[in-house]
């Protein structure tokens, strides 16, 4: 598994979840490659909010075995975007924050422990972020592909 495939394991779960998608959540993958894109369609289209897995701080932890090494993520984040003009508009909406809350309950446990919530709002777009921050380990594959 790479960066990529393991945020796109918690996007799978995200869209999964039964409570986010009433609420018009919609999981995208940081390292994909159409991110500002489908970024820009979820918050723009009354869609509702857009749920951003990233992976910014990767550490190897321990020894590596062959083909894989142990690393720890310690702030796994899930950004909750919304653009409120628009986003409440829609019937069933929750809000980013709301989202980040339900996202915390979601993923806290014994693989992956909830630190905080960090919200925001860019005065520039509007957007307003709720980002749920995890810490948690996984073992990355370290061949390389064909």
């Amino acid at each position: 598994m790479d960066l990529l495939e393991y945020q796109e394991s918690f996007v799978a779960r995200l869209d999964a979840n039964k409570n986010l998608k009433q609420g018009g959540c919609k999981a995208m993958a940081e390292d994909s490659l159409a991110i500002d894109s489908d970024i820009k369609k979820q918050l723009l289209t009354l869609k509702g909010i857009a749920l951003v897995v990233t992976t910014p701080t990767v550490t190897k932890i321990g020894a590596s075995v062959p083909g894989w090494m142990p690393v720890e993520i310690p702030d796994l984040t899930i950004s909750c975007l919304e653009m409120p003009a628009i986003n409440r508009k829609r019937s069933g909406a929750i809000t980013a924050l709301k989202a980040a809350q339900l996202i915390m309950a979601m993923f806290d446990g014994p693989k992956c422990s909830f630190i905080t919530i960090q919200q925001g709002t860019d005065d520039t777009t509007g957007v307003k972020s709720a980002n749920a921050i995890f810490k948690t380990t996984t073992m990355l594959s370290t061949s390389t592909p064909t």
